[in-house]
């Protein structure tokens, strides 16, 4: 899979947890809990064919922490195994962590989650 079919992939797979819908990209406007997107973190030579690619996925969980500290705790595991039973992924590195996200004009700070992974793209798909 190329880059860009990869990233949908990787959002398909992390929106098929029940309550969320996830990007492919980054996207303006304001998220809301159960939003989440995929951005490239870093890309590097596998071999002479492929690359090496880590993405994150960022999850919004709201802005009430004690809430978004329940959804973490309910969905982390649900994301960590359909990340890593999804048959067109090959993943590997797959971290999930708590994090602070700034959103909109206003920087306005909601609770939120990552999810790091690790994967191989062929540029010729």
């Amino acid at each position: 899979m190329n880059l860009a079919d990869t990233r949908t992939e990787v959002a398909t797979v992390v929106s098929s947890v029940n309550g969320y819908t996830v990007r492919s990209r980054p996207f303006s406007g304001a998220p809301k809990a159960g939003d989440g997107w995929v951005i490239l973190t870093r890309l590097e030579p596998s071999d002479f064919r492929c690359s090496t690619v880590s993405l994150t996925v960022v999850l919004i969980l709201g802005p009430d922490e004690v809430k978004a500290e329940e959804r973490l705790e309910n969905d982390a595991i649900a994301w960590i195994d359909a990340l890593t039973r999804a048959e067109n992924l090959n993943v590997a590195d797959v971290v999930v962590e708590a994090a602070s996200v700034l959103t909109g004009t206003n920087n306005t700070p909601l609770y939120g989650a990552t999810i790091g992974l690790t994967t191989e793209v062929d540029p010729n798909g």
